[in-house]
């Protein structure tokens, strides 16, 4: 399927850029354990997944709009919980490209984008494939509305890996 075509999972005429808290949810290409193990229930990142933690708390850096939550680096996936508080200036569009929407700038989509594809640049480095997948094309994400939803999230986070059936 040209991509193009592909449906979006957002919530149509919900304004990403615009204040918000967001669940995400990234996972590997195919699912591959990438980025460590779980042992008696801890995660133990190896170096991409060192990459991945690196990466993701560099964001606030880079993205002076986004504040992280809780977050963690599982072996075949990623889970953050991100808040999105605009500051004045610029949210233009950027990175129209081969037909497919352009990302509103300082966006969660804009966010998890530039997140993807650094670490993604820097994990093929280590490898030695600068074409090779690391991440599945798309990302879920889940908006929450309120404390109650916030604090459950966060629970979920912490308790990943000692829930882990990998």
């Amino acid at each position: 399927m040209k991509s193009g075509n592909r449906q979006s999972v957002r919530l149509p005429g919900h304004d990403y850029s615009g204040p918000g808290i967001y669940f995400v949810t990234l996972c590997t290409e195919g699912r591959e354990r990438l980025f460590g193990d779980v042992i008696n229930g801890k995660m133990r990142l190896n170096y991409f997944g060192l990459v991945v933690q690196e990466e993701w708390m560099r964001s606030p850096q880079i993205r002076s709009e986004v504040d992280l939550d809780r977050w963690i680096v599982m072996p075949d996936h990623f889970h953050g919980i991100v808040f999105i508080h605009p500051k004045n200036g610029f949210r233009g569009v950027v990175g129209a490209a081969g037909g497919r929407p352009a990302l509103q700038s300082r966006s969660l989509g804009a966010l998890i984008g530039g997140f993807k594809s650094i670490t993604t640049k820097r994990i093929n480095q280590i490898r030695g494939n600068p074409e090779g997948q690391v991440w599945q094309r798309n990302y879920d994400e889940h908006i929450i509305d309120n404390d109650e939803e916030l604090q459950r999230v966060r629970q979920y986070i912490k308790d990943n890996p000692k829930n882990w059936k990998g």
